[in-house]
């Protein structure tokens, strides 16, 4: 059988401190993340609708 574990509890207190820093660093990096991916395809979609509405015009100008 294992010895118990004697941590004092400003030991486990220090522990969730650091594992919620390690945390925010992670979250923080995914929101930078999303952000990015979040322009990204904003700006994909962006050249899509523009590419959509010039071939609708060249479309029209043909017809005339």
């Amino acid at each position: 059988m294992a010895p118990a574990d004697r941590r004092t509890t400003e030991q486990i207190r220090e522990e969730i401190r650091t594992e919620r820093a390690e945390l925010d660093t992670a979250l923080a990096a995914l929101r930078a993340d999303a952000n990015r991916l979040a322009r990204v395809s904003g700006s994909a979609l962006a050249a899509l609708a523009s590419l959509l509405v010039l071939v609708r015009l060249r479309g029209r100008r043909r017809a005339r």
